[in-house]
């Protein structure tokens, strides 16, 4: 018979290296992730709505939106610019 002990350590490590396989499985699958396209499409679709419902780009940067919305079609963001704004996780 086991003791409580070793199988909690046991489980604790089963748990640690679970998470581990999970967090390099996330980080593998972000890193082919191109966030350009759907950024600039984003851009094209926040901007009309906020024409639409009167949203400043004053206000889309308060909400952590810092991209160029004010003519998306003429001064569309540049890749850089979408990657930087382009949301991330941290653990």
């Amino acid at each position: 018979m086991r003791s409580t002990t070793t199988g909690d350590a046991n489980r604790q490590r089963l748990l640690i290296q679970e998470r581990l396989d999970l967090q390099a499985a996330l980080e593998a699958s972000d890193a082919g992730t191109d966030l350009v396209e759907p950024a600039a499409e984003f851009v094209v679709v926040a901007a009309s709505y906020g024409q639409r419902k009167g949203i400043t780009d004053t206000a889309w940067r308060e909400l952590g939106m810092a991209l160029h919305l004010s003519s998306p079609r003429q001064g569309s963001p540049a890749p850089a610019d979408l990657r930087k704004s382009a949301p991330t996780r941290h653990s």
